[in-house]
């Protein structure tokens, strides 16, 4: 579990270990350094750094599988 703070309003909440692991796995499939979150209390944008997501996975943690997402076409 991970604790996160909201920049914010200062809303103090945890992010339980399914969550951070498939957090991580949709920036990675997104080749992205970080990952928003909405405060549950104020909903604003929280900005997770991956490096913060990744120093609470266990190690040896197999991430879920996730879709890279499309290129968009106009």
């Amino acid at each position: 579990m991970m604790q996160v703070v909201c920049q914010w309003c200062g809303h103090r909440y945890t992010m339980k270990r399914e969550n951070v692991l498939q957090a991580v796995a949709e920036a990675q499939a997104a080749k992205a350094i970080h990952h928003v979150e909405n405060c549950p209390k104020c909903r604003r944008a929280i900005k997770i750094q991956l490096a913060d997501l990744k120093r609470w996975i266990p190690p040896g943690t197999k991430l879920p599988d996730v879709a890279k997402p499309e290129a968009k076409e106009e």
